[in-house]
């Protein structure tokens, strides 16, 4: 009940009536107590809210989510004829946002987008975040072709959007994957795994994208296949000889002087074999590794696999100044038990610190840029070296590597393949070279092949060539024999 004084304010009380009777039980009155209830009202509303909706955006949370995505599906059931749409949305590049500009950044670009995407929804709807940069929206009875072009205004006012500190902008992307609900979908799981995998197709598809989920879908399929890897990758991981080891030859660009040991910089190559005994490439493999969770765990085989491979070799590589580069993924820095996969192998194998390079993509190391760093200032203090792998793919902006504290910057390929006759390529890969004399820091080219390529990039100062043109990928023991017969100064590379 509610009370309004004389001053026009409003109580929310709570009344008991009890009835006065005189000696002969004649009722003569009532009495009526009055509680005030205003604040304990105040207060169950305020915890019923916390308990439904995000802190930060104030959009509704996880748990309220899946009470009202449930409500959807059960009114399935009596109202056959209706179709509602789930949207999965997924930030792109927000921890890169976070990383660089602050947490307190972060949760305002968090703010901002949200508010966006609620202006584009209507009153009936469901608009939740659930959790990190995930959103998930509900429109309840709205066909798929209502619902892309709902998720299409979202994506791009959302792309438009900058956010601003220190004279500096920034922006996020969305990928967007929706699913239709109607009475033939089967349970709120499979929704919810079909929404996720059409996600996942958007953000494969280059990110900035609406993907609707269907089954013929030739991306989902392909999920359904990395699904079909994600086994045979466990057994790998748990067998001595679940993968291979190969290895390419990294060329100085300057021979060494004599006298010198020779150079020997290897970076390791990651291979499978099927049923039938032929040779698989990581790439049909690693995108199931990274989906399933599973790469940390190949990061770790490769690294105790590599290392002991050095240990068995000492003696034939003793005549040479080694340098193995090992490839770690943006999930292994991220976990702290690499860290010690890598100290307790290290120690069990007796490695030279000064002998290991691990190389992280610009992607990855961008993408988690204080872990990152962490990771790699804790390292270097050790003795072990860093190349910042596929250098100039992320950003367009250099300014991060001030604060990265790496070894190496290997260009990205993408600038190599045709550097002989393309203007702007010359003209980036000519630049990145002077950032790293700049800098202080070697740099890397990958996919030399051919003369021409190798000595344009010699001419403008890149320090060391890496591909078919010098070497093309081997099994790892094939390096002894290599370096039996090979009397001149050479550089290797192992990479995953």
């Amino acid at each position: 009940q509610l009370l309004f004084s004389r001053s026009d304010e409003v109580y929310a009380i709570r009344y008991t009536a009890s009835p006065i009777f005189d000696k002969n039980d004649v009722l003569t009155g009532i009495v009526i107590v009055f509680q005030d209830i205003t604040q304990a009202q105040t207060i169950q509303r305020k915890l019923n809210y916390q308990a439904s909706h995000d802190p930060l955006t104030d959009l509704y949370n996880r748990r309220e989510f899946d009470i009202r995505l449930q409500k959807t599906f059960s009114d399935l059931d009596s109202y056959p004829e209706f179709v509602h749409c789930l949207v999965f949305i997924d930030l792109d590049q927000f921890k890169l946002v976070n990383d660089i500009c602050g947490h307190a950044a972060g949760d305002t670009l968090l703010k901002d987008v949200s508010a966006i995407m609620k202006s584009n929804i209507r009153q009936q709807d469901t608009l939740a975040r659930l959790g990190g940069d995930e959103f998930a929206i509900i429109l309840h009875d709205c066909p798929v072709e209502k619902s892309v072009a709902i998720a299409d205004k979202i994506k791009q006012q959302v792309a438009e959007y900058r956010y601003r500190q220190d004279k500096k902008e920034f922006g996020v992307t969305t990928s967007i994957g929706i699913v239709l609900i109607n009475a033939a979908s089967q349970s709120v799981q499979d929704v919810l795994i079909q929404a996720d995998s059409a996600c996942y197709t958007a953000k494969k598809r280059g990110k900035n994208q609406v993907s609707v989920y269907t089954s013929t879908d030739a991306d989902i399929e392909q999920i359904s296949g990395e699904a079909h890897w994600a086994g045979k990758l466990q057994d790998a991981i748990g067998q001595e000889n679940g993968f291979e080891l190969y290895f390419q030859l990294i060329e100085k660009s300057e021979v060494n002087e004599l006298g010198k040991p020779r150079e020997l910089t290897f970076e390791i190559l990651l291979r499978m074999r099927d049923e039938h005994n032929r040779i698989i490439p990581p790439i049909a493999f690693l995108p199931a590794a990274e989906r399933y969770g599973l790469i940390h765990n190949i990061d770790a085989w490769v690294i105790k696999h590599t290392f002991a491979w050095l240990n068995q070799n000492r003696t034939q590589l003793q005549n040479n100044k080694v340098k193995c580069s090992i490839n770690l993924s943006g999930k292994s820095i991220d976990r702290p038990e690499i860290v010690d996969v890598i100290h307790q192998a290290q120690k069990e194998f007796d490695i030279n610190a000064s002998d290991i390079c691990f190389e992280i993509t610009e992607t990855a190391a961008i993408g988690s840029i204080t872990k990152a760093t962490s990771f790699i200032e804790s390292f270097r203090l050790e003795g072990f070296q860093f190349a910042l792998d596929d250098f100039g793919a992320g950003l367009s902006s250099f300014s991060y590597l001030k604060n990265l504290p790496v070894n190496y910057l290997k260009i990205d390929g993408s600038f190599i393949k045709n550097v002989e006759h393309d203007p702007l390529d010359q003209a980036m890969v000519k630049s990145m070279a002077d950032i790293g004399k700049t800098l202080g820091l070697e740099t890397i080219a990958e996919y030399v092949t051919s003369e021409a390529t190798a000595e344009y990039l010699k001419n403008v100062g890149v320090n060391y060539l890496q591909g078919f043109y010098y070497h093309k990928p081997q099994p790892i023991d094939e390096l002894l024999e290599l370096i039996s017969v090979t009397p001149e100064p050479t550089a290797i590379a192992v990479n995953d």
